[in-house]
């Protein structure tokens, strides 16, 4: 009987209140997993996956993470921390409502 085994994955999620040195962590995971070869990165935000050794497309991926982290920066303040998503959005929806 043989058995479908699921590929070996990891899951990153980034909140946009991590500190900016994060983005450098994160090209150091993809350059280590580029190293092992065969890594395959699914962006979900833009819906789309491609090889982990693209590194154009890495770049792209971590220049949006950080464009977006900077829009988040100018409509909520400056907030680094390495907290929850759950917090993130409980910070999102005080700082909304203290502007209303």
């Amino acid at each position: 009987m043989e058995v479908d085994v699921p590929a070996p994955s990891v899951g990153l999620r980034v909140s946009f209140s991590n500190p900016t040195d994060v983005v450098s962590q994160i090209r150091r995971v993809f350059d280590v997993l580029a190293y092992a070869g065969n890594g395959e990165v699914v962006d979900p935000t833009a819906k789309r996956r491609f090889n982990v050794e693209d590194a154009t497309k890495v770049e792209e991926l971590l220049t949006g993470y950080v464009r977006r982290r900077e829009m988040f920066q100018r409509d909520f303040g400056p907030f680094e921390a390495a907290v929850s998503a759950d917090d993130v959005f409980r910070l999102m929806r005080e700082r909304s409502a203290e502007r209303q």
